[in-house]
């Protein structure tokens, strides 16, 4: 039992840093200080959660889902850096299409990982996807 209460406050405390994390760099982006929010953020995913953005962004689904289950990220967690990661596509959009196509679908990818570990089913996060998926496909057929 007291092992299942230190698990359980060790996610809560992940997510409490994650969603510090988030609203940090939301908050940079708002004050047009997107670039510097997101080298701030990716820093502290690194130093406080031993999460290494750059290395998530350029893995395949499976390294993906390794790379979180070595962490003990749960669902919601995942959900969070999803958002993190849509907020960044987006931001990248107008600069650099390819990059921000990059963020965009490990977002989807994450999304899909919650689907699989959760056991719920997210009109939500269906939606989200369809979403993305759409702004890629628009993002593509008018070219980089």
């Amino acid at each position: 039992m007291e092992q299942r209460d230190l698990i359980k406050d060790k996610i809560e405390q992940l997510g409490k840093v994650l969603a510090r994390i988030i609203s940090d760099f939301l908050g940079l982006k708002s004050k047009g200080q997107f670039a510097q929010g997101i080298e701030i953020s990716n820093e502290r995913f690194q130093s406080e959660l031993n999460i290494d953005i750059e290395k998530i962004i350029r893995f395949d689904k499976t390294e993906t889902k390794e790379y979180f289950n070595h962490r003990k990220l749960a669902a919601p967690h995942l959900e969070v850096l999803s958002e993190y990661f849509i907020e960044i596509g987006m931001g990248k959009l107008e600069a650099n299409k390819a990059e921000a196509e990059l963020y965009l679908k490990k977002a989807i990818e994450l999304f899909d990982i919650v689907d699989k570990t959760s056991k719920t089913l997210s009109l939500e996060r269906i939606n989200k996807k369809t979403q993305i998926e759409n702004l890629i496909k628009e993002q593509s057929s008018f070219g980089n």
